[in-house]
């Protein structure tokens, strides 16, 4: 776990493409960065790829297509009091 003071985003579906790119350059600009997507293994790949870089991220599970997922991913972070500034919907 990563210290959560300063600048925190989520960005699905962050763990390739678009949205990998997105997520390192919110963690090179000093962002904690929250992947959220349904692949954990390619998630965890991400973070240790951000992290590799000198940034800071996590992985949470969400499928976008499955309303419980989404409902399960905001309960997580009202429960973890995961303070979000920014949301990026990839």
């Amino acid at each position: 776990m990563f210290d959560l003071k300063g600048n925190v985003s989520l960005v699905t579906g962050g763990n390739s493409g678009i949205g990998l790119e997105c997520s390192r350059h919110l963690a090179r600009a000093e962002w904690h960065v929250w992947i959220a997507s349904r692949n954990r293994e390619a998630s965890a790949e991400a973070v240790r790829r951000i992290e590799a870089d000198g940034g800071k991220a996590g992985a949470l599970v969400l499928d976008l297509g499955s309303l419980e997922s989404v409902r399960s991913l905001a309960r997580e972070i009202a429960e973890r009091d995961i303070p979000l500034r920014a949301i990026v919907c990839n």
